[in-house]
């Protein structure tokens, strides 16, 4: 376990339409300003917003990363910052407000709380990662960017692997309106 010092603000990426759909932000905000740790909430506005955010965002202003929102938030989150074209990586973390909850299962972080008191204790682990690619076999050919990132995704719970893992979650999206966490078994 590594312990973290935010002697910058920590960069909240917020998913408002993420599974539950719930606005933990003055949850999220008023814990962090009690604790002292300065923090910049950077809402998502479109489909892909919390990869091209993570993938782009100036990393050299902020302490840690945090994804707010479900697994897929977390995933692109976490995906975005590992293909950065500048190579640049900081702590990541997330706070669960999704319909899945995987990612809780990896980390042993299911609530808002459980990541609140992680964040304020300033710890992290390291956490594996898995290169899944889709229709290629070969790493170094697939684009920067958003294109790249329909070919290349990153599995960072245990139990899913490979490119149907990729795909699954691709193809639920359209269905998670009507189906909630069907959806996931419905794709496949």
């Amino acid at each position: 376990m590594h312990h973290l010092k935010y002697d910058k603000p920590i960069a909240l990426i917020y998913n408002p339409n993420s599974g539950t759909k719930n606005n933990i932000r003055p949850t999220i905000a008023k814990r962090l300003t009690m604790e002292g740790i300065d923090h910049e909430f950077i809402a998502t506005q479109k489909e892909f917003d919390t990869y091209l955010i993570a993938n782009t965002l100036d990393l050299s202003k902020y302490s840690a990363l945090i994804a707010v929102g479900g697994d897929g938030s977390a995933s692109e989150v976490f995906g975005g910052m590992l293909t950065r074209k500048d190579g640049l990586k900081i702590p990541c973390g997330y706070i669960p407000n999704g319909s899945g909850g995987l990612m809780g299962l990896e980390t042993g972080i299911y609530t808002v709380e459980d990541a609140l008191d992680t964040i304020v204790a300033r710890t992290c682990t390291k956490l594996g990662a898995i290169e899944c690619l889709s229709d290629t076999e070969d790493a170094t050919t697939v684009p920067e960017g958003l294109e790249g990132f329909k070919i290349r995704r990153f599995a960072f719970i245990g139990a899913n692997v490979g490119t149907l893992f990729a795909r699954m979650m691709g193809s639920a999206g359209p269905w998670k309106k009507w189906l909630g966490n069907a959806a996931y078994g419905f794709a496949m």
